[in-house]
């Protein structure tokens, strides 16, 4: 049986696991909630229930890092589980975000289709968090009027800002023996779980950043959508900004690997926030909770 150890040898970059460093967290983005108008038209677009939810998975990263390869082994396998089936278009879908055409993107529902990433989010745009997109709509697109018109107060409506950044260059994913994840996550198997147990997707070389590399740096690694309740599993190796690499782990397996409470958990719904109101989150979240004994 072939390992990972291939993987990170292209990467090739020494690893650093001394020290916990990098990563801040994982950001789970509620990006879109379906209602009946997107389910109109079940022949394009694939059986798609309203009250869906589309989750944009996006690792937050300290300025300067990169994300690298999201792998899985069998120890601690890389899961995206749903208690319904993910959703896949059925016309446009694919597994890699930076091949979602734009010929289609503008068409019904294929924003919401299911995919892994290394930044991107088509092949001609990156992904950001709907309160930090720059341009907040990407009038190149003119989605149209008969989809993704969902309008929740609690969320920041597409039609203000699509989380969508048109760029030059795209990251792309390099897949590695994860065939049972492709296969869920492509358009033929609606299934409802996504999951490698040895294997990875890289962005090879020095990785992908956000589009906010020395600032809000997150970088889009997976768009789940789902009328179900979404749990997810993940690891992850991130790039230094001096040339090393680290791994982390919802389980590690071994001391070379670290772990970070954010890899594991369930989606929840996530509300509208300002810039402002996340920077004041995050500053709460970093704040020690204990102070420290004096002597």
């Amino acid at each position: 049986m072939k390992h990972l150890n291939i993987l990170f040898l292209c990467v090739a970059l020494p690893l650093l696991t001394k020290a916990q460093e990098g990563l801040e967290g994982i950001y789970v983005e509620t990006y879109y909630i379906t209602n009946a108008s997107d389910s109109q038209d079940t022949i394009h677009t694939g059986n798609l229930p309203a009250g869906s939810i589309t989750y944009r998975i996006f690792v937050d990263l300290e300025p300067g890092y990169t994300f690298q390869a999201g792998y899985g082994t069998p120890e601690a396998p890389l899961i995206f589980r749903s208690t319904e089936k993910i959703y896949n278009h059925i016309e446009s879908g694919q597994a890699k975000a930076n091949i979602v055409p734009m010929r289609s993107i503008r068409k019904n529902t294929l924003l919401l289709d299911s995919w892994l990433s290394a930044g991107g989010a088509s092949e001609e745009h990156i992904g950001v968090p709907k309160f930090l997109d720059p341009d907040g709509v990407d009038s190149t697109l003119s989605l149209s009027a008969s989809f993704l018109n969902n309008s929740n107060k609690k969320l920041i409506s597409l039609k203000e800002s699509d989380g969508l950044v048109a760029v030059d260059s795209i990251p792309f994913a390099q897949f590695f023996q994860i065939q049972e994840a492709e296969k869920v996550l492509g358009s033929a198997i609606n299934g409802q779980e996504a999951k490698i147990s040895n294997g990875a997707w890289a962005c090879l070389g020095k990785g992908a950043s956000g589009w906010d590399p020395q600032g809000e740096n997150y970088v889009l690694i997976a768009q789940i959508t789902t009328a179900g309740k979404l749990e997810y599993m993940l690891n992850i190796m991130i790039g230094t900004p001096d040339g090393r690499s680290i791994k982390y782990s919802y389980k590690p397996s071994d001391s070379n690997i670290l772990p970070h409470p954010s890899l594991t958990g369930i989606a929840k719904r996530s509300k509208n926030q300002s810039l402002k109101k996340h920077k004041l989150r995050k500053k709460k979240e970093q704040k020690p909770k204990h102070k420290d004994l004096m002597p």
